[in-house]
């Protein structure tokens, strides 16, 4: 049998000062080791159990080493995966280290030398040799065991493998198949009626990330006419369906759409001069066509603000006159091209 003593400062070390103790390959036929670990600050009281213990097993064919380390791992976990660090080693037979630092008893750890199985063993004692007495008697059986073939202890649990990281769920896509439109509208009908304010309602479904159509519906302040014959007021309720195409850069988009407009426009005729016959209150409807461009930007992931310009160019504008006899005026007559400006914002709805 033969017997060494070592001493290890360090706490993190405690894996390397394991492996220290013996060659990676030793030589054909050399003994197995078994190894006492203890801790630096019990260093007389572990000197006691070193040699009741190396007398103990002179009869058995090992070689009995002891690693001096700053301190036991805080906890049972770690400790073991400090001595399973020599578990590869074909010449490491046991390992065993036990805390001294107790008059009463003594909690003894033993492993294989595959770091496999533990045995723990409470020892109560009387004095400091019956204590080194007890603990080399428990490695002597343990280590006959092992080298008979037998197995002491319990297994050892494998550390369980971290599981693996879960896959992130799929991104939802961004809503942007449906959205609600409302806008502020303003066209420039004709010079009397500059600024014609209405409202947008829209509704927009996209078919592709370039390509959709839309449907609207505009409402106007009344255009008013008036002249040395009658007075008139124009309302506007305004139907349009469109298709548009765009393209998004992050989160501006630009795009140009086109559409057909059917305006409703109703005709109030009041303050008749006497005589007047060729005004009636009427119905028109007007068809128009409208090319327009876009801008927008997403402010968040369902909603954009937006603005557009666009033309609205009448097929049948109308002219609203009066005539009374040879005399005859003109109470409310738009351009034959209006602007149209909106500012608004999208809900995307999904």
């Amino acid at each position: 049998m033969i017997a060494r003593r070592h001493a290890i400062p360090g706490l993190t070390a405690l894996a390397a000062a394991l492996l220290a103790v013996h060659p990676a390959r030793a030589a054909e036929g050399a003994p197995p080791a078994v190894i006492f670990l203890y801790a630096q600050d019990q260093a007389d009281q572990a000197r006691a159990v070193f040699d009741v213990v190396s007398s103990q097993l002179e009869e058995l064919a090992v070689a009995f080493r002891e690693v001096g380390v700053e301190r036991f791992a805080t906890s049972a976990r770690e400790q073991l995966d400090a001595v399973a660090a020599i578990a590869a080693s074909a010449e490491t037979i046991a390992v065993f280290w036990c805390d001294l630092s107790s008059d009463r008893d003594a909690l003894l750890h033993l492993t294989d030398g595959r770091g496999s199985r533990l045995l723990v063993r409470r020892l109560e004692i009387a004095d400091v040799h019956s204590r080194a007495e007890s603990i080399a008697i428990v490695v002597q059986s343990s280590v006959r065991a092992l080298l008979a073939g037998g197995t002491i202890g319990v297994a050892v649990p494998e550390r369980a493998k971290p599981a693996p990281p879960r896959p992130a769920p799929p991104a939802r896509p961004a809503p942007d198949r449906l959205a609600m439109k409302v806008a502020y509208a303003v066209t420039f009908r004709s010079a009397d009626n500059l600024f014609n304010h209405g409202l947008f309602l829209g509704l927009e479904c996209r078919f592709a990330p370039f390509l959709s159509a839309f449907a609207a519906y505009t409402i106007s302040a009344p255009v008013e006419g008036s002249g040395e014959l009658a007075d008139a007021r124009v309302s506007s309720h305004r139907l349009s369906l469109g298709v548009g195409l765009g393209y998004s850069f992050g989160r501006l988009s630009i795009g140009a759409a086109t559409s057909l407009d059917l305006d409703f426009a109703a005709v109030e005729v009041t303050d008749v001069a006497p005589g007047l016959t060729a005004v009636d209150d009427d119905m028109d409807v007007i068809v128009a066509f409208t090319p327009s461009v876009r801008v927008a930007f997403a402010a968040t992931e369902r909603i954009s603000v937006f603005a557009e310009i666009g033309a609205a160019v009448p097929a049948n504008a109308k002219r609203y006159t009066a005539r009374s006899g040879e005399t005859r005026e003109v109470l409310v007559e738009a351009w034959p091209v209006q602007p149209v400006l909106r500012v608004g914002f999208a809900a995307w709805l999904f």
